[in-house]
């Protein structure tokens, strides 16, 4: 019950009906589906626990990511100037990772989780493609076209910019190599390989310098990790040599030729210049979520904007102060310590683990 939760929390917040659907906007299913899946967590976990209140803390609280995410959950609260407020926008993302942790417990439970994602940024890809084909639900056409100058968006709040769509669609690249056609049957290869073609589509056509990049970087990693060093080295110096004439021939990346001249630069130096001094003057930072109320606003032509950081480092850091910014490089410290010393006995525990 709790991994069947998990994944309907999953395709409800990528599908988003709540957004487009007045039925659904008013049920809020996603806040419910939650709420439920966490209700399941804790029952088991108690009833594991013999309904003792101190083992089932054990039982919650079982590895290193498990207590570092609580002690950064406690520091963003207590660096909040309003806890309430703060908590309610932090909540449901806590919820989801005890959801996540709890259930997926199994080396299958993860594949298919893998799978369902997978499958889920390969619609949010087909979607905005087909926008630009007048088959547009969710009406992003007019965004691809209007504000964003033809970089294409799909309508959907955390995919209606064109670096937001690219940054969540590059993550589909190494995942279909990993599942579909890494250590798997010639027929299960030749049917992954088209699952391809609209996420390079999709990717081309945002135009977005950091989903390139990102995209570049996640399919030399995904060809590196776990050969001989000598092929890595390969590898790494023929991306080097050819990958970066590539990337150059994208649409924007020339303007990385004159970065003194990019406004979307400039706009960003601006920000992080903001961010320093706020890492810099504040202990506490600005606060949970309130980097974009406080940066000054940029000009540029008749265009007034509040830049955001495009780094997560960056962000934290100034919301957060220095101990904020160092709990989370814990929280990624803990996680990939993890990964990498993960052992696996079966190509599908491999699968899981690189995908």
């Amino acid at each position: 019950m709790d991994f069947v939760l998990a994944t309907l929390f999953l395709i409800l917040y990528y599908v988003r009906p709540h957004e487009w659907n007045a039925f659904f906007s008013t049920v809020q299913p996603i806040t419910k589906v939650l709420a439920l899946g966490l209700g399941v967590v804790l029952f088991q976990a108690a009833r594991g626990a013999g309904w003792r209140p101190l083992r089932l803390i054990r039982e919650l609280l079982r590895t290193s990511n498990d207590w570092i995410l609580l002690l950064f959950t406690l520091w963003v609260l207590h660096a909040a100037a309003d806890a309430q407020a703060t908590w309610n926008q932090f909540y449901h993302l806590l919820g989801y990772y005890v959801l996540i942790a709890h259930a997926l417990t199994t080396p299958r439970r993860i594949e298919r989780f893998l799978w369902v994602w997978m499958g889920l940024l390969l619609f949010v890809s087909i979607m905005a493609v087909l926008s630009e084909y007048e088959i547009d639900p969710f009406g992003s056409y007019g965004l691809t076209h209007g504000m964003y100058k033809g970089r294409l968006v799909l309508n959907l709040s955390i995919f209606s910019n064109p670096n937001a769509l690219g940054h969540s669609v590059v993550m589909i690249l190494p995942m279909i190599y990993f599942l579909g056609i890494w250590h798997r049957v010639l027929l299960l290869k030749e049917l992954s390989l088209p699952l391809f073609i609209m996420p390079f589509w999709c990717l081309f056509w945002t135009q977005s310098k950091g989903a390139y990049i990102s995209g570049a970087a996640g399919i030399l990693a995904s060809q590196t990790f776990g050969r001989p060093k000598w092929l890595q080295a390969a590898v790494i110096v023929l991306a080097y040599v050819l990958g970066m004439s590539a990337l150059m021939l994208l649409p924007r990346m020339h303007e990385l030729e004159s970065i003194r001249d990019d406004a979307g630069v400039r706009g960003r130096l601006l920000a992080w210049n903001f961010a320093w001094q706020s890492f810099e003057t504040l202990p506490e930072g600005l606060g949970y979520g309130q980097f974009a109320q406080h940066v000054p606003v940029y000009v540029e032509g008749p265009h007034r904007v509040r830049k955001p950081t495009h780094s997560s480092y960056v962000e934290v850091g100034a919301e957060l102060g220095k101990m904020g910014l160092y709990l989370w490089l814990g929280i990624l410290y803990y996680a990939l310590k993890a990964l990498m010393l993960a052992r696996s006995e079966t190509d599908q525990e491999e699968r899981s683990r690189r995908g």
